[in-house]
């Protein structure tokens, strides 16, 4: 099933106690678990499992919990590698278990596989956030960001979306030129700036932009830009100029010549790091997060 079918489980209260969230969009998974822990009355507990074992650790505990009469929980188990149809996992009676996976091949009743929005549901979701905001959307800057934002997971249409009204907190509505100024500045200072010194490997210079970078922007934001741009290296990598021009606009060379500097492999891992980047930022406090990413940056140019 996808986000649409649990939704409608949600609504009519017929909700499972073992759900597996497949797909890269965090958002989506985190308002859906937050759903179920509404409905069902439960709390989450976020925890990570690095192989089958620590999945299989905290499957117990969600199945044994209730034996201690402890507060019932949602326990929110983020994994590390592929799920396959071998994992065997149980439902508990009582308790929650949601296991959050980037790649699954398993194909049950208890696994949500998140889509991509709808144009409607981009158009929907924009207005009652900016609804929340105080604020008014002009037509045309609504159609505009409902094209800008088709084919994009929810993680980055909220992301971004936040950056637009945060430039408009003086504002009572949201105008095409506010969209310009902060979506398409914040993209041009990555690809012109970023990836030049990244295919230098000038480190002291890159890490002085960081701070720069990271100053201006949420550091949410930063990350899902740059894994949005890593996805078109990756791609370069794949194929030629002709295949990459149909799948998305100019910079093919600049693409192609990262995937060259780092080689293909590198870049898989690159992806993997600023993935692992995105749950943590989902998961705790921005405390160190800064760090954390310049440090990455180091370990890429090394």
């Amino acid at each position: 099933m996808n986000q649409r079918d649990l939704k409608k489980q949600i609504n009519s209260g017929k909700i499972l106690n073992l759900y597996i969230f497949c797909g890269d969009d965090y958002f989506l998974k985190q308002l859906y678990a937050e759903r179920i822990a509404k409905t069902k009355r439960v709390v989450i507990e976020k925890t990570y499992a690095e192989n089958e074992e620590e999945l299989k650790e905290a499957n117990l505990k969600a199945l044994s919990g209730s034996l201690f009469n402890i507060e019932r929980k949602l326990i929110y188990c983020y994994v590390d590698f592929k799920l396959n149809r071998k994992i065997n996992l149980k439902e508990p009676k009582n308790n929650v278990f949601v296991v959050d996976s980037l790649n699954c091949s398993l194909d049950s009743s208890n696994t949500v596989v998140f889509k991509r929005p709808t144009p409607k549901e981009i158009q929907d979701f924009l207005l009652y956030k900016a609804n929340m905001h105080k604020k008014l959307v002009e037509p045309g800057a609504l159609k505009f960001l409902v094209d800008l934002f088709y084919g994009k997971d929810t993680t980055f249409i909220n992301n971004t979306f936040d950056e637009v009204l945060l430039f408009c907190k003086d504002k009572s509505s949201v105008a095409l030129e506010d969209i310009k100024q902060t979506v398409f500045d914040t993209s041009k200072f990555y690809v012109d700036d970023l990836f030049k010194l990244l295919n230098k490997g000038d480190l002291n210079s890159l890490l002085e932009r960081m701070d720069d970078i990271l100053n201006q922007i949420h550091p949410t934001l930063f990350v899902h830009l740059l894994s949005n741009s890593f996805i078109k290296i990756y791609v370069a990598c794949n194929c030629d100029e002709d295949c990459f021009s149909q799948m998305f606009k100019g910079y093919y060379s600049s693409f192609k010549r990262l995937c060259n500097r780092f080689g293909k492999e590198k870049v898989k891992r690159m992806l993997y790091d600023l993935y692992c980047l995105d749950k943590i930022l989902k998961s705790s406090s921005l405390e160190g997060i800064e760090t954390l990413i310049k440090a990455k940056m180091v370990e890429w140019v090394a």
